[in-house]
């Protein structure tokens, strides 16, 4: 389970980045399209 803990950790980080930034990228666009 270390193993695995170690490698999800850094997705996890990553995703939280993602999951913050893609919204406030893709918003605009939507409004735009509207």
């Amino acid at each position: 389970k270390l193993d695995f803990d170690a490698y999800v950790d850094p997705q996890k980080q990553y995703a939280d980045v993602v999951i913050e930034v893609f919204p406030t990228q893709l918003i605009p666009d939507d409004n735009e399209r509207k």
